[in-house]
């Protein structure tokens, strides 16, 4: 496997956010508020594991590099488009080479970003979990999502009809066929079973806040099946390909009701605990969190806190948060074989059914010319946060952001730092 850039003793950077003045220290010592920089980046302290004479935190091995050209683009980044808060971190293999926050994680309380504590929101990052539980399911047995989820889940309810092509209204909606072809997991995964986004079926079936913020009525994910699977499918199952993150609930509650268990204790079960990412699990509205970031709009009348609704009954589409430590966790976990060999994940989580589709199991997935895997990875946007992924399988290679900025282009930035970094190895 290619490695990147050799290890260099452990460099704990500091980097001002250029422009804000306000308070941190990213050295090895505890945080000062008096101090005039934000930057922060993995301080070690006596709780801190140890392998190979390195700290370890779950999956990850520690081996920070400095990379001077890298915190000056996230410095001027952080300037130029006005962000509060943003983290960026790489790894190559299961070692972490570069981790840093800068900014704010919660600006109104003068709490700066920490990549260890700072919860950020995965958004849409989250369906890779749930991809990935469903696979690790169907391959050992305890389901098989290429059949109708009916088969599985047989108390769910279920669409009755369907709009064809070129009908945006009830009146030319057709009864979905006996014959139909199967709504299964796997076509749910793949965003291939005509399950409806927000906005392009008869209906935005999302509730409302009052209704999300409200621990008597949002008791999970399945509360809120009925707004969607009452309105027509947009199209018949395995027809065509349209981007669902309703079809991605509907998988989660199909995984509790086959397992008997809830998805936050498998993604637990199978992700957390064998990768170490003690941080990993639901957002929920009403549990207060001090480490919680806080998200913010940039609007005609400045910058502003963008609020703060549930996104727990979404868990399956959206609803996980962790750490940037643990974020980067993922991303290299994803790469090793802890999760899945590689076999696995290269001839079918991150296959998709239809060629022409660069989709499956949450993952969006690039090919060179010969066909082969080149990268893996997702983004995400939510009321308080923008969030990337990318991770190249054959460099073991990965880089991942959060930012609690939701003007920022989170994917964009990525690109824009990777390239940095790259060309710093050179």
């Amino acid at each position: 496997m290619h490695r990147t850039g050799g290890i260099a003793s452990i460099l704990l950077m500091a980097c001002s956010t250029g422009f804000e003045d306000l308070l941190h220290d990213g050295g090895s010592t505890a945080f000062d508020p008096s101090s005039v920089d934000r930057g922060n980046t993995l301080p070690m302290d006596a709780g801190d594991s140890q392998w190979g004479g390195r700290p370890f935190h779950g999956y990850l091995v520690e081996a920070l590099v400095s990379e001077p050209d890298l915190d000056e683009a996230l410095r001027q980044a952080m300037s130029e488009d006005e962000l509060v808060g943003l983290s960026f971190a790489i790894s190559v293999d299961n070692e972490l080479r570069y981790l840093t926050g800068l900014g704010d994680a919660d600006r109104e309380a003068g709490t700066p970003v920490d990549p260890r504590t700072s919860r950020f929101r995965w958004a849409s990052v989250s369906k890779g979990l749930v991809g990935l539980v469903a696979l690790h399911r169907h391959i050992h047995g305890a389901l098989d999502f290429n059949i109708d989820y009916q088969e599985i889940a047989p108390g769910l309810g279920y669409p009755t009809a369907y709009l064809p092509t070129g009908c945006h209204d009830a009146a030319c909606s057709l009864p979905l066929p006996l014959t139909h072809p199967a709504i299964s997991l796997r076509r749910l995964l793949d965003h291939t079973a005509g399950v409806q986004h927000y906005s392009n079926g008869l209906e935005n079936p999302a509730p409302s806040s009052d209704l999300t913020n409200d621990p008597e009525v949002n008791t999970g994910m399945a509360w809120a099946l009925s707004r969607f699977l009452t309105q027509p499918l947009i199209s018949l199952p395995g027809q065509r390909w349209s981007y669902s993150s309703f079809g991605y609930n509907l998988a989660g509650v199909i995984l509790e009701e086959n397992q008997g268990q809830g998805l936050a204790s498998q993604v637990d079960e199978l992700i957390a605990e064998p990768l170490g990412l003690t941080s990993l699990g639901p957002d929920v509205h009403w549990h207060d969190r001090a480490d919680r970031v806080r998200g913010y709009r940039r609007d005609r009348q400045g910058i502003r806190w963008n609020g703060d609704d549930d996104v727990s009954w979404k868990l399956a589409a959206g609803g996980f948060q962790s750490t940037p430590l643990d974020f980067a966790g993922w991303c290299a976990g994803l790469l090793g074989d802890t999760l899945l060999d590689d076999r696995t994940k290269r001839d079918i989580l991150w296959k998709s059914e239809d060629p022409a589709r660069a989709y499956a199991f949450g993952f969006e997935v690039t090919r060179d010319r010969q066909g082969v895997i080149d990268s893996v990875g997702h983004g995400g946007a939510q009321q308080s946060v923008r969030t990337a992924l990318k991770a190249y399988p054959n460099e073991g290679l990965c880089f991942t952001l959060m930012t609690n900025s939701t003007w920022a282009d989170a994917p964009g930035l990525l690109r824009r730092f990777e390239q940095i970094w790259r060309e710093a190895q050179e």
